[in-house]
């Protein structure tokens, strides 16, 4: 039986034998209830107190030996089960942070998303649904709890600790988003995990101004305020509402058909040192190429059919899911988004 079923079995039989107990005292003594309940309660327990008023009939010693012998059975059969409880909640709760711990060792070129508030509950939903691998260091044990609860893997802990950022994997991580409520904390954690991986790309959340400069001292690749592009989304959502639609649909909506996506190119390949017109990345897969970011951090908007593609340039397309997931293929696991 399931344990759980097995504890409220138990305890349902010890309220019936109490029930039954009072009852057969009442009907064959004459006692009142009272009387008849604390007598039903000293026998199924054996403490060995007085009777509460003397047996008159050979019957109800019978039943008496009755409520002590089943009463004996239901309250060990009722700690049994809550014992079995516990015992086995302890042992899935330690298998559950073993096997989480196994799946965070055993990744590599994840992202790691320190703080689990509305920010982190956000990140971690949109990450999830691209398909990215993560994992989320929180110190509250109910948000946890409940981060787990969505199927995402957790460190229980505090992401300034160097500790915790390596049971989180930092030395095999690729980015890292430091969204924790506190400004100075995110500083400590972007200082600290820079320090452990300098390869990371991280993303940092500033709520005040003076905190972005700081969190770029840190060593911060990127750092959003998400207060300033509220801000900024209200006023393009009325000045210019269909534009906002569109990026929107393109880069969060599934349903929607054409993306904006980034293509990111080798070093090597098949159009590096060709211009786009001769890569027939048009032509032949049907995505127009908005912007072209270069390695060393030029941006070319709008690029010309005779712009020379270079390796490890990100193409920002758009065009269709289908010839998005063609054009990676035939460019290998490279073109991909990179952090």
């Amino acid at each position: 039986m399931d344990p759980r079923r097995k504890f409220w079995v138990s305890g349902g039989s010890i309220l019936f034998i109490l029930g039954v107990g009072t009852l057969g005292y009442h009907i064959l003594e004459g006692w009142s209830l009272l009387d008849a309940l604390y007598m039903t309660i000293i026998s199924v327990t054996t403490v060995g107190f007085s009777e509460v008023h003397p047996i008159s009939r050979p019957e109800t010693r019978l039943f008496t030996i009755f409520v002590i012998l089943s009463g004996i059975w239901v309250v060990f059969y009722f700690l049994g089960g809550l014992a079995q409880n516990l015992l086995e909640g302890q042992i899935r709760d330690l298998l559950g942070r073993r096997k989480v711990k196994r799946r965070i060792q055993n990744m590599r070129d994840h992202c790691i998303v320190c703080g689990y508030g509305r920010i982190g509950q956000s990140i971690c939903k949109e990450l999830s649904l691209s398909g990215h691998a993560f994992v989320v260091v929180e110190k509250d044990p109910v948000r946890l709890t409940a981060l787990e609860q969505e199927g995402f893997l957790g460190v229980l802990g505090d992401a300034t600790s160097e500790e915790v950022l390596r049971e989180a994997g930092i030395e095999r991580a690729r980015s890292l988003i430091p969204a924790a409520s506190s400004d100075a904390d995110n500083v400590y954690i972007t200082l600290t995990a820079r320090g452990m991986n300098p390869r990371l790309f991280i993303v940092a959340r500033a709520a005040e101004e003076d905190a972005e400069k700081k969190l770029r001292w840190a060593g911060a690749d990127r750092v959003v305020s998400p207060y300033r592009m509220s801000g900024r989304r209200m006023a393009n959502l009325l000045l210019r509402p269909t534009v906002v639609e569109f990026i929107e649909s393109s880069l969060y909506d599934p349903s929607i058909e054409l993306v904006l996506e980034e293509l990111h190119l080798p070093d090597e390949g098949p159009w590096v040192g060709t211009t786009l017109l001769s890569s027939r990345i048009r032509k032949d897969f049907g995505l127009i190429v908005v912007a072209i970011k270069r390695k060393e951090g030029g941006l070319v908007m709008n690029p010309s059919p005779h712009e020379v593609l270079q390796g490890g340039d990100i193409l920002i397309v758009l065009g269709k899911r289908p010839d998005l997931r063609r054009v990676e293929r035939a460019l290998g696991k490279e073109a991909g988004p990179q952090a």
